[in-house]
């Protein structure tokens, strides 16, 4: 599974399992940069200088499974955050107020922007990439506006889903969208209201408040990243198969990926040559991945292309590959004059890997009235 199908698609093992091969204080680091903290009163200063007991502490707490979600944030952390890769990766310090004019109509100013360059902007843009897709095709296709503006979001639920998220952003602005109940716990899949489960709300909710400020902030297009950015460090798979185990490991090594492997199957070619790889070539994985190699036994062979051939010829084909068990359905499908007595199918199909052994059945033209043709060899 690709990361981008398993952002779009929610995945949350495969988080975890990119999670255990990088280093957990630096995604912390990554998600600090962002602004992400706990929903938590930060740190009160003289007063409890002196008194650890009291001080608190809004920094991401690193359990096992923070990266998907565990942490307690407030919704304008998460839409600051959002905001923060929409605009190109500079996350900028939300402002509640962004200027005073006094009573004589001078203006006092406000607070200050606070901005730092978070992430590097492809990263963004390629983040913003995958995104989209759980808009369109991923967890929340019913949140897209009728703006047409580009968006792109991401769904959360809890555990026991009694809160559920919904945060997506334009090139302008970032919404999140929160549902839960004030008081006590109730499973927000299973609770319905006149729309219908309140689980399936979030998109609603995320749609109506977006639309109302796209015609106040109206975005534009999001950058597409560099195709070396969306492939990242992965590299494709070597195509080994036929060869011999031995210069399929030094393939695979010199891909950058680890050998597995998987022993022998039943299978065609020679024996002992590779017969396939798990994941299949072609496929891109990040480097240091492993590919499970299965070499073959040598037992089967692929049914050659005998269709369109008359059928003493397609018998004679298979004869010469080995298959001793072939027969001719009585079943005959409707000729038009000029294809009696030629192949129309074969069971299994052409080029499938079987057993000599294996139970062949042909389907023969008869004549236009689906009769058994005459004078076939």
């Amino acid at each position: 599974m690709t990361v981008e199908n398993a952002t779009y698609r929610s995945v949350n093992v495969s988080y975890v399992n990119m999670a255990q091969k990088l280093d957990y204080c630096d995604i912390r680091k990554t998600a600090e940069s962002l602004g992400v903290h706990l929903a938590a009163p930060r740190e009160t200063s003289a007063e409890f200088a002196d008194d650890t007991s009291k001080k608190t502490t809004t920094s991401v707490r690193t359990n096992a499974s923070f990266v998907l979600g565990t942490n307690y944030i407030a919704p304008l952390t998460m839409a600051a955050a959002y905001a923060g890769i929409a605009n190109n990766g500079t996350f900028c310090r939300p402002i509640a107020i962004d200027n005073v004019t006094n009573a004589d109509g001078k203006s006092l100013g406000g607070q200050e922007k606070d901005c730092t360059q978070a992430i590097d902007p492809q990263v963004a843009a390629t983040a913003i990439y995958a995104l989209k897709k759980v808009m369109t095709i991923g967890t929340a296709p019913g949140a897209r506006t009728a703006d047409g503006f580009d968006e792109f979001g991401k769904t959360g639920t809890t555990d026991e889903a009694d809160q559920i998220w919904l945060v997506g952003a334009t090139t302008k602005v970032a919404t999140a969208a929160w549902l839960g109940n004030t008081v006590g716990k109730q499973n927000l899949r299973y609770v319905y209201g006149p729309n219908g489960a309140y689980a399936g709300s979030r998109t609603a909710l995320w749609r109506q408040a977006q639309t109302i400020v796209n015609t106040q902030y109206p975005g534009g297009q999001f950058a597409d990243p560099s195709p070396a950015a969306i492939r990242g460090n992965s590299v494709a798979v070597p195509n080994v198969q036929g060869q011999t185990p031995e210069a399929a490991r030094a393939a695979i090594a010199a891909a950058g990926l680890t050998y597995v492997d998987g022993g022998v199957q039943a299978g065609g070619g020679t024996p002992g040559t590779v017969l396939s790889t798990n994941p299949a070539a072609g496929l891109q994985l990040s480097k240091g991945s492993s590919v499970t190699v299965y070499t073959t036994d040598g037992s089967q062979t692929a049914i050659p292309e005998v269709t369109g051939k008359q059928i003493g010829d397609a018998q004679d084909a298979l004869a010469d590959a080995g298959f001793t068990n072939v027969s001719v359905s009585k079943d005959y499908p409707k000729g038009n004059g000029d294809n009696e007595c030629l192949v129309a199918a074969v069971d299994p199909g052409q080029g499938t890997a079987v057993s000599k052994d294996t139970g062949i059945t042909l389907s023969v033209y008869g004549n236009k009235n689906g009769k058994s043709p005459k004078g076939c060899r």
